[in-house]
Formats: C-alpha cells, sequence, structure tokens
C-alpha cells in the first residue's frame, strides 16, 4: 500500500511583543459571542475582548488553533477541541487511517477508485468517539486526484489542511496583506501579472515561533511511486523570519537585505 503526503512546515522566529490574558466571564468578546470549550476554558486578550485564547485541561491536548480574532462578528478560524487519547481504532476499509496524538486524533483518505462518506477526521475525548467513522464506497466515476494543480478552483484538487497544525495555506490572488514588508508574491505564476489567479501562500507576520502550516496531497496510486516526483513553483520574499527550515535543515535563506529576496540553501 502507497500514499504519499507532503507537508509543508514553517518555523519562523518573530518578534512578539508581552500580552496580558485574562479569563472571560462575560458571554460575549467584542462583537463575537465567545464560544464554549469543553474540556478546557477560553482567556480573553485585556483590550475589548478582540483575541481569545483557548487551553485544554490536564491531561488533554488541543487539537486546531490556540488563538482567534474577532472579525466582522465572528471569530476567523474554526472553534478548536480537547482531545484525549483512550479510544479503541475503529475499521476502515479501502483507504488509509493516519494517527496523531496516541491515537486521539485520526484522519482518513480513501485509496483512488474510492470516495469518502462521512467526516475525513474523528477525535476522542478520553472515552468516545465525537461522531461515527467514516467509509469508502465504490466510485463509478473517475476519482483519480488531479496530477496536476494550479488552485484556480477552490476544491483545491483534492489538498487539504492539516487540521492539527497552528494555521492554514491560504488560496489567494493579487498582492498579499503584507505586501508592504516585502513579501509576496504578487500575482499568479499560471495566470501571470495581467491576470487575476490563484495560488496558495502562507502569511507569517502575525505568527509565533514554531507555528507551523501544513497542506496535505490526497492519495496518489502506488504506480505512480516509480520514477515519480512533486515539483512546485515557489516565491521567497520577505524582510523579517529570515529562514525556512523544514526538520532540522534549513531550506532558505534571506540573500538580499533591501528586496528582501531568497534563495534555497542549496544554489548558495
Amino acid at each position: 500500500m502507497f500514499y504519499k503526503c507532503l507537508l509543508f512546515l514553517l518555523l519562523g522566529a518573530l518578534n512578539a511583543s508581552r500580552v496580558n490574558w485574562r479569563s472571560s466571564s462575560s458571554s460575549t468578546s467584542a462583537s463575537c459571542t465567545l464560544p464554549e470549550l469543553k474540556h478546557g476554558r477560553v482567556v480573553v486578550r485585556g483590550y475589548r475582548g478582540k483575541l481569545i485564547k483557548f487551553i485544554c485541561e490536564k491531561r488533554y491536548e488541543l487539537a486546531g488553533n490556540k488563538y482567534a480574532t474577532c472579525r466582522d462578528k465572528n471569530w476567523d478560524v474554526p472553534i478548536p477541541v480537547c482531545i484525549r487519547p483512550g479510544c479503541a481504532r475503529p475499521n476502515f476499509e479501502n483507504g488509509i487511517q493516519i494517527p496523531t496524538s496516541n491515537g486521539a486524533w485520526v484522519t482518513h483518505f480513501c485509496l483512488p477508485g474510492y470516495k469518502l462518506v462521512g467526516s475525513s477526521v474523528i477525535y476522542c475525548n478520553g472515552r468516545q468517539w465525537n461522531a461515527t467513522p467514516p467509509i469508502c464506497i465504490d466510485s463509478s466515476e473517475d476519482s483519480s486526484p488531479a496530477l496536476s494543480c494550479d488552485f484556480e478552483e477552490p476544491d483545491l484538487c483534492g489538498w487539504t489542511q492539516d487540521e492539527m497544525h497552528d494555521f492554514d495555506w491560504t488560496r489567494f490572488n493579487k498582492k498579499t496583506p503584507s505586501s508592504f514588508l516585502l513579501t509576496g508574491p504578487s500575482y499568479d505564476h499560471t495566470i501571470g501579472k495581467n491576470g487575476s489567479g490563484y495560488y496558495m501562500y502562507i502569511e507569517s507576520t502575525s505568527r509565533l515561533k514554531n507555528d507551523t502550516a501544513r497542506f496535505m496531497s490526497p492519495v496518489y496510486s502506488q504506480s505512480l511511486s516509480e520514477d515519480g516526483c512533486f515539483s512546485f513553483f515557489y516565491h521567497m520574499f520577505g524582510k523579517h523570519i529570515n529562514t525556512f527550515i523544514s526538520k532540522h535543515a534549513v531550506l532558505f535563506l534571506r540573500v538580499n537585505l533591501a528586496s528582501g529576496l531568497w534563495s534555497p540553501l542549496s544554489k548558495l
């Protein structure tokens, strides 16, 4: 059995000002309703409560974003959950299970030719799963994932965010919101400068040191494992952070202080 899953990992050293947190007894934060966190608590930042932090009880692990910001009367990220191992691994046929957090969080992928029915992710509260495990059913149509993708369609060609990471990859077009810091790109590679094509990027200006963003591929046929490889167009610009690290290896370094240009370490 073969599957490919490509993980992107950004480890950035960012400067952060000191933040004081307080527990909130109010049911609202700014103009957003304060969410509930089962087996945990929500802590509100001082001024107007626009920023909240999620903390799980002892022996529970937070699955999802640690922080949320109130924007336009809605929280900008999905509300996380507190998980704990203790549930027996469910049966799953014609697919692949990826357990994390000592088996408390399980992600499911179907093999080519099968379609997933149900939630791709289930989690354990220490005693029971939050939902019935999904199943993989025969698909009459060709369900093999695309071998090339330009991210012009919202379905992202079957690529998915890892719900256990700290923040998401974003589908965007034109200039990034932090372009004034010399980040990029300014336009999509596929359609070009005068078009409105989309690309995937990570916004690191508001992140904390060692925050990670993982973007996972669909499951590909085993036949592609011979002489197969992933190839990507990339754009690395930014005045800050200075390095891009995967596991313990430095992949990119900032080489031009004025323009913010980064270069692969292998080409230096």
